[in-house]
């Protein structure tokens, strides 16, 4: 095993299988490397900002394996999963993920790999930057009861924004 120290946190990498611990700044995020050497890691870690970030959608029949497929191209193109959301829906699935540090040479090949999952309709789109300093000023859940009427959320939502909450 070997340590490796960055400004926000430390690596520890096994000999074989690697495992990379990372915080950026309020997401804890893990991602597997396998036959990395590891200060290509520790590159790779200290680059997750600086390298553009994609958008990808998935939506389609829920089916084993759909997660394996879309993060099999992120692997398969050296990047990092930075955020990811997954629910099923009914029988659909549904999986937004930000992925970073695919490099622009193979930017094309990344988007061609997901995007031939099958059965799953892909949108792959470069993410809004976002500075490394935002933090939000607050964050809160909110829990909606009562009879279901047509424009309910639109209602609670429109009322929010004119605060400029959501």
């Amino acid at each position: 095993k070997k340590q490796y120290q960055t400004s926000n946190s430390s690596i520890t990498v096994p000999d074989q299988n690697m495992f990379a611990c990372r915080k950026s700044l309020s997401t804890l995020a893990f991602s597997q490397a396998k036959n990395l050497a590891a200060p290509r890691l520790l590159q790779t870690t200290l680059r997750a900002f600086s390298t553009p970030s994609y958008i990808v959608t998935a939506t389609g029949p829920d089916r084993s394996g759909i997660v394996a497929d879309i993060t099999k191209a992120v692997l398969e193109n050296e990047g990092s999963i930075a955020e990811s959301k997954m629910m099923k829906m009914g029988n659909d699935f549904c999986m937004m993920l930000r992925v970073s540090n695919i490099q622009t040479p193979k930017t094309d090949s990344f988007k061609s790999m997901v995007s031939s999952v099958s059965g799953m309709k892909v949108t792959v789109y470069p993410a809004t930057e976002v500075s490394e300093t935002f933090v939000p000023q607050f964050q809160a859940n909110f829990k909606l009861e009562g009879a279901d009427n047509p424009g309910l959320v639109y209602a609670v939502t429109n009322y929010l924004a004119k605060f400029g909450i959501w």
